[in-house]
């Protein structure tokens, strides 16, 4: 969980709670995700933290990583992704090395919101110039021109067929590689602010938003 100056875990039984005058805690919690070899990594808005045990490291400028972390996917294969308000920045190798993309590289916009892993690796970003997809090789963008129905996007998730999920303003959009297709409240979305998408493994979307929570199965 991340609070305004706080961190808090749960053993099952406890909450442990690492405050704002505790060493972890350095500004206001944006972003968590856990890494296959069990730490956790919280993003700040001056860099990120990895936690192993009661062992804690931090990472900003000086390291490598910009400020501003809004989001972190971790790659079955130990990589890190962080969104930022610089870009998309990758954390991998052996020694561990970072390397930020921006618009220069075909990132749709250094605003990134939101990442996310599809099952093949690809990380699709969401950020304020619309959806882009990396395959290892080449960042690709899609905006309004290529049927997103806004190119300011404010979550996105990756479904297990691959297919990514995008929230924008007043509506919520599949595309499958090929074909977007679109749902607003007229077809039964909660809300128009959709702030936060998920995916279950059945495929069924979770949509959260100022109307509530909505869900979706794609096979309806």
């Amino acid at each position: 969980y991340g609070g305004e100056f706080s961190l808090s875990s749960f053993d099952g039984e406890n909450w442990t709670v690492y405050s704002g005058d505790d060493a972890i805690v350095y500004n206001r919690c944006t972003a968590i995700a856990a890494a296959p070899d069990g730490a956790m990594w919280f993003g700040t808005g001056g860099g990120a933290i990895r936690l192993d045990g009661q062992a804690h490291s931090w990472y900003g400028d000086d390291e490598g990583l910009p400020g501003g972390v809004t989001s972190i996917a971790a790659a079955p294969d130990g990589t890190l992704w962080f969104g930022s308000a610089s870009g998309v920045v990758r954390f991998q190798g052996s020694p561990w090395s970072w390397e930020v993309f921006s618009e220069e590289d075909g990132l749709g916009s250094e605003g990134v919101s939101s990442i996310a892993l599809a099952p093949d690796g690809t990380v699709w970003a969401a950020t304020s110039g619309g959806i882009s997809r990396y395959d290892g090789q080449e960042w690709i963008s899609y905006t309004r021109d290529d049927g997103l129905p806004g190119n300011d996007v404010f979550a996105l998730a990756v479904g297990p067929d691959g297919s990514a999920w995008v929230a924008t303003w007043g509506a919520v959009s599949r595309f499958d590689g090929e074909t977007w297709t679109t749902w607003t409240v007229e077809d039964g979305l909660g809300g128009e602010f959709v702030w936060s998408i998920a995916v279950g493994p059945d495929g069924t979307v979770w949509v959260g938003s100022n109307g509530g929570l909505s869900s979706y199965s794609v096979s309806e």
